[in-house]
C-alpha cells in the first residue's frame, strides 16, 4: 500500500512538472501558434489540489484553431481566472468552461457558482486591489494583469456577475494571421 501511495504521488509530481513546462512554454519562442485548451488543461492541473473534491470542471470545448499568442502569458490569465472562480466558491461548487469561435476569434468562457461580485466591486473588477486575508495584506494584481496581458494580445475580457449567482469571465481573442 505504501509503494502505491508513493507510485501515485510521483506520477502525480510528472504530471505537474510537465504542466508546469507547458504553462510557462519556456522553451518557446514568445509569440506563435498556440493551443487554447492545452493552456487551459495545464492550469487545471496546477490548479488540483484547489479543486480536488470540492469543485466538479466541466468542459465544452468547440473546435478552435491554433491562435497567435504569447502562450505562457495567456496561461497566466486562465490561471488567475480560474483561481479566482474557485475561491469564489466556498464549499462545493462547479467550474464551466466553454470554448467556441466566430470567423475571426477564439471565445473561452469560464463559469463558476461562486459568490459572486457586487455591482459596485464589477465596475472596477480590473483595478489593482489591496486586499486583508487573516493576518496578510495582498496586492491583488491578477485581474488587471490579466486584462494588460488580453489587450497586448488585442482581445477582450468580459466580466458578468450577480451576488448568489456566481460569475462568468470571458476571455476574446483573434485568431491571428495565418
Amino acid at each position: 500500500q505504501d509503494n502505491q501511495a508513493l507510485t501515485q504521488a510521483v506520477q502525480r509530481l510528472g504530471r505537474i512538472v510537465e504542466s508546469l513546462k507547458s504553462f510557462a512554454q519556456l522553451d518557446r519562442a514568445e509569440y506563435q501558434r498556440a493551443d487554447v485548451h492545452e493552456g487551459l488543461e495545464s492550469a487545471f492541473t496546477l490548479l488540483e489540489y484547489q479543486l480536488k473534491g470540492r469543485i466538479r470542471l466541466v468542459r465544452q470545448y468547440g473546435q478552435l484553431p491554433r491562435i497567435h499568442c504569447a502562450p505562457g502569458e495567456l496561461n497566466q490569465v486562465f490561471m488567475n481566472v480560474l483561481r479566482n472562480a474557485a475561491q469564489a466558491i466556498e464549499e462545493a461548487g462547479v467550474i464551466s468552461v466553454r470554448t467556441y469561435r466566430d470567423e475571426e476569434r477564439v471565445h473561452v468562457e469560464i463559469a463558476d457558482t461562486g459568490r459572486g461580485i457586487p455591482q459596485e466591486r464589477l465596475q472596477r473588477i480590473f483595478d489593482p486591489v489591496i486586499s486583508r486575508k487573516e493576518e496578510r495584506v495582498g496586492l491583488g494584481m491578477g485581474l488587471s494583469l490579466s486584462y494588460s496581458i488580453v489587450a497586448q494580445h488585442q482581445g477582450r475580457i468580459e466580466v458578468e456577475s450577480e451576488p448568489g449567482r456566481g460569475t462568468v469571465v470571458t476571455i476574446s481573442l483573434p485568431i491571428g494571421a495565418a
